[in-house]
């Protein structure tokens, strides 16, 4: 690398292979970095590519796996392609990483899926794999990840276990902290993507209802970790008592937030126009986790306001004091000693099932 400015040409500085992980700036730095790797598809119909900062996708579709080959391998070798890049922005791939994955609800489509050859080597399919944490099996059925998020859930909780002892361990206080803070994330990371929450059908309950069962039964061992109860304690007296969310409530709640924050994405981002054609058409047959959530919650993308994002320095200061009491007496005390010149006086309330709040600036 070569610096100049102001007139000013460096000696030539050695560049080390790498992401600088540790630096926040190198965050948002990448996101220019690898732009132009994500142009490669060029908006074309069959071909997609996605990216969080090092880790790349590029997603092909065709009518069988030797048309979808033939796609990666052009995405890989062509002009402007990811080979291209690679050698441009001296950030050479490395190869023994790259995973291939033929994605089909036909287990017969499988047994004619083939290596993907590229120039520098050649590539294997493979029936499961993990990106960002989440494990993709070729034929989303996310078994390999359910059955991981108990396993760790499992695991997690043993832990927190043998730090409950009566005579030396943590109080029950700080053992729930714990589980709220720490297993319920890691137990249930990415479960909007991965988990269809239980419900009521016609005949019987729909989603998945092993897991959530798996899951539920965690959830009751830790209840007893925390509270000491008796096996023969009743779960959802022990989840009242714990102040938890059942489990199934718990699995809605946590879908149901992330469904809302998709439905308000401005127009201009990327997930904003697959968010409206999945809740314009549920679909009969491979029917994604988005379709099942935007259908189950009912949610009309196109009823919700937009939530535009604001850039704010975490260093600045507001002008507003916010001043909230206790005590009603407490209240109006402050407010006879107050000598702004500006006072906006806000209160809030619950009625019906609702919640109302009002401000008055007078």
């Amino acid at each position: 690398m070569t610096i100049c400015f102001d007139g000013y040409v460096s000696a030539p500085i050695h560049i080390n292979n790498g992401i600088g992980q540790g630096n926040p700036g190198s965050m948002p730095g990448f996101n220019f970095f690898n732009a132009d790797l994500l142009d490669i598809s060029m908006g074309r119909k069959n071909e997609l590519v996605l990216a969080f900062v090092d880790d790349v996708v590029l997603l092909a579709i065709g009518m069988d796996f030797v048309q979808m080959h033939d796609i990666l391998s052009d995405m890989m070798t062509c002009l402007g392609g990811a080979l291209q890049w690679s050698r441009e922005h001296n950030s050479p791939f490395e190869f023994s990483k790259f995973m291939l994955m033929d994605f089909t609800h036909n287990p017969a489509h499988a047994v004619d899926s083939a290596p993907l050859v590229l120039p520098h080597t050649s590539i294997e399919p493979v029936p499961m794999m993990c990106y960002l944490g989440i494990f993709l099996d070729n034929q989303l059925r996310w078994k390999e990840q359910s059955a991981r998020a108990i396993k760790k859930g499992m695991e997690y909780m043993l832990t927190l276990w043998h730090l409950s002892k009566h005579s030396s361990g943590l109080p029950p206080r700080h053992i729930r902290c714990l589980y709220v803070a720490v297993i319920i994330p890691k137990m249930f990371y990415g479960i909007d993507v991965w988990c269809q929450p239980t419900r009521q059908g016609q005949k019987k309950q729909t989603g998945l209802v092993r897991v959530v069962k798996a899951l539920s039964r965690i959830q009751r061992l830790g209840a007893e970790t925390i509270l000491g109860g008796l096996c023969s304690s009743p779960t959802d007296v022990l989840e009242a008592h714990m102040n938890l969310l059942p489990i199934e409530l718990l699995i809605n709640c946590l879908c149901y937030r992330a469904i809302l924050g998709l439905t308000t994405l401005l127009l201009y981002h990327p997930l904003a126009l697959i968010v409206h054609r999945c809740a314009a058409h549920l679909p009969k047959r491979h029917i994604s986790t988005l379709h099942y959530l935007l259908h189950t919650y009912q949610v009309d993308p196109g009823a919700m306001e937009a939530v535009h994002p604001v850039s704010r320095h975490p260093a600045l200061q507001s002008w507003i004091r916010i001043s909230i009491t206790k005590m009603r007496e407490e209240a109006l005390a402050e407010e006879q000693n107050v000598d702004e010149g500006t006072k906006i006086y806000t209160g809030g309330s619950s009625h019906n099932g609702h919640a109302g709040a009002a401000a008055v600036l007078l």
